[in-house]
């Protein structure tokens, strides 16, 4: 349980992306779906660059560029690709964010991933594992939304055998769904803070069921930070589960995470173990090229 929850705790910090402040719901999970917001505009090719910072000292670089797809029913879904790089390791970012090892899938009208995979070579393998992936080489996350069903199969390196896990989770139809690579764009971009209800976080690996998450909004606040000025939106979440929150309390405590207001971008996040702060935005170029700048 202890590493599991060490896990837990790396992960929401990993995903830039969260911050948690655990108390219990009465021991009470709303049984309704969180909203989504009406529009989310997110430029096509958007740039986001992040640094994550222990003690003052950063130790580690996560790049996200966005691009919008379109699909069948006429609208558009997001495709995320995202890369970490640790300062000491020695890799360089790849110029062509579709070398990137992971890339999302997210439906903004539900606010939930539709799929997530990762695909982890040796030295990519190197810089995620400060963030207790262990060995975790592979992964694909499947949701079908009308089924209620999420299909996982996860590959991980131990010594010199690869074990290869297949997962089958029932989640409830109409609820904002994720797993832990895209769980804080999701919530911080698309779910709207100020209505009521749940979304499920869906990790596999490391937990049987899912469990939900409410998200509170908790103020405004005007931050300036290497990347610009903005007026934010500080948002916290509880754990729907009481036990589950009543554990996390100590690593999540006075943690917070700000939100660009008008472009919902998270900003700055906030926890014990240290911070997550907003470099650079800026755009690529979608069509032809899709080089970074």
């Amino acid at each position: 349980m202890k590493r599991c929850l060490k896990l837990f705790t790396v992960f929401l910090f990993l995903m830039v992306l969260v911050s948690i402040q655990a108390f219990s719901l009465g021991g009470k999970i709303l049984d309704v779906p969180m909203k989504t917001y009406p529009s989310v505009k997110i430029k096509d090719g958007e740039f986001l660059h992040y640094g994550m910072y222990s003690r003052g000292e950063k130790y580690v670089d996560v790049y996200y560029v966005t691009i919008k797809e379109k699909n069948s029913s006429g609208g558009f879904y997001y495709r995320v690709y995202e890369d970490i790089i640790a300062v000491s390791g020695g890799r360089k970012l790849p110029g062509r964010y579709t070398d990137w090892p992971v890339s999302v899938l997210i439906d903004p009208v539900l606010g939930s991933t539709l799929e997530s995979e990762g695909n982890l070579s040796t030295n990519e393998l190197k810089d995620f594992a400060s963030f207790g992936v262990g060995g975790l080489i592979y992964w694909h996350y499947q949701l079908y939304p009308g089924q209620g069903i999420v299909k996982y199969t996860s590959k991980s390196m131990k010594a010199d055998e690869i074990i290869t896990k297949n997962y089958r989770i029932n989640v409830k139809p109409g609820f904002p769904a994720m797993d832990a690579f895209s769980e804080g764009f999701i919530i911080s971009r698309f779910i709207d803070p100020h209505s009521p209800g749940i979304v499920y976080y869906v990790i596999p690996d490391f937990m049987k069921e899912p469990f939900p998450l409410t998200v509170r909004f908790a103020g405004k606040e005007n931050i300036t930070i290497k990347a610009g000025k903005f007026n934010s939106l500080k948002i916290v979440f509880t754990m729907g589960d009481p036990f589950i929150g009543k554990l996390m309390e100590p690593f999540m405590k006075d943690s917070s995470l700000y939100v660009d207001s008008e472009r919902r971008i998270p900003i700055e996040s906030k926890l014990n173990s240290g911070e997550t702060i907003l470099e650079e935005i800026s755009n690529v170029t979608v069509f032809p090229a899709v080089y970074i700048p």
